[in-house]
């Protein structure tokens, strides 16, 4: 199997949209790497290829940290052909990257649901960390009917949807990175009120200036009396809509305007051929004490599953510095 430099995007993304999970896979496109890039960051676009046969695809972005430093991260990935070899294929080209780069570790996040936790840590000699992008995700099959999907939902999410539908929201939708400052304020008043954190408005805007090109993103805001009141950012790859993130303005809760945002989105997705409606990451069940338990509670009342992955690993090349940094990181 020989590693290479992925030219062909079409037919990589292709092979990440049929090999990954239901979520997550955009992180794994060359339309990601090339947003990151945007954002300073270096970035490889690998392929495992046995003759002219596709077996895997990694996006790494090197991390920097203090004093010269840096690690790998492979988000979501990397995505392999089962059964081929190609996961240990990359992984050892990645450790030849790191090498040049003298980059401390590789963080990675392999496509396999969980139940691969064990081989990977034991096969791979890699340790699992605190996961980087969520370990478990609530996604929604939106191929079903509209009375399907809203038979599905809870009582309560079915009556606040109705109930927003009352009150004469209109809902925008909008690809202009000028609309970035609005969803920005109202995402950022809803960290702060969850106690989560978010990224920057330049982070966004980027964002959107990157992938709306490529007519992956798009924002909708619901508006009352002439007020943008909440805002979602969502993203569209491979027949799944991810609902990245989104905001509300306190003020106006009694409208219900995310319960609208979200069926709206839902359906668009619907309609425009996705098989997956994605919430993004959701808290373990059944746990009231977690930070993403309410946002958590909002997604399941829409219906849908949960898929949980293998989470985040760390293979380490450089020890010390690897002990270092996780000494320091404890203390942040």
């Amino acid at each position: 199997m020989e590693i290479k430099k992925i030219e062909n995007f079409a037919a990589a993304h292709e092979f990440v949209s049929n090999h990954a999970l239901a979520s997550g896979a955009f992180l794994q496109t060359q339309f990601w790497g090339e947003f990151q890039k945007e954002c300073g960051l270096s970035y490889w676009y690998l392929g495992a290829f046995d003759g002219e046969d596709l077996r895997g695809v990694a996006l790494v972005l090197k991390i920097s940290l203090p004093l010269g430093k840096s690690y790998l991260y492979c988000p979501k990935g990397p995505v392999v052909d089962p059964g081929s070899g190609a996961l240990g294929v990359l992984l050892s080209e990645i450790g030849h990257i790191a090498k040049n780069e003298g980059s401390l570790f590789l963080r990675f996040e392999p496509a396999f649901p969980e139940e691969f936790s064990q081989k990977i840590q034991s096969q791979l000699k890699a340790r699992i960390v605190k996961e980087v992008q969520p370990k478990s995700n609530w996604v929604l099959d939106v191929t079903k009917s509209g009375d399907e999907l809203l038979s599905a939902m809870k009582q309560k999410t079915r009556y606040n949807i109705h109930l927003a539908e009352k009150k004469k929201l209109a809902i925008r939708k909008s690809c202009d990175a000028k609309d970035i400052e609005l969803f920005f304020a109202l995402a950022d008043e809803t960290a702060k009120r969850n106690g989560i954190n978010t990224h920057s408005k330049n982070y966004y805007t980027k964002m959107m200036e990157s992938l709306s090109a490529h007519g992956l993103v798009k924002l909708y805001l619901a508006e009352y009396d002439g007020k943008t009141i909440a805002a979602n950012f969502m993203l569209y790859f491979g027949g799944v809509a991810t609902y990245l993130h989104g905001g509300s303005n306190s003020e106006f809760r009694n409208l219900m305007a995310p319960y609208l945002l979200q069926w709206q989105a839902i359906q668009d997705a619907k309609n425009e051929g996705s098989k997956i409606y994605d919430f993004g990451g959701v808290s373990p069940e059944n746990d009231d004490v977690h930070k993403w338990s309410g946002i958590s509670r909002f997604k399941r009342g829409f219906g849908g599953r949960q898929i949980n992955s293998v989470g985040t690993y760390d293979t380490v090349y450089s020890p010390f510095w690897y002990r270092l940094y996780t000494t320091v990181r404890k203390f942040r």
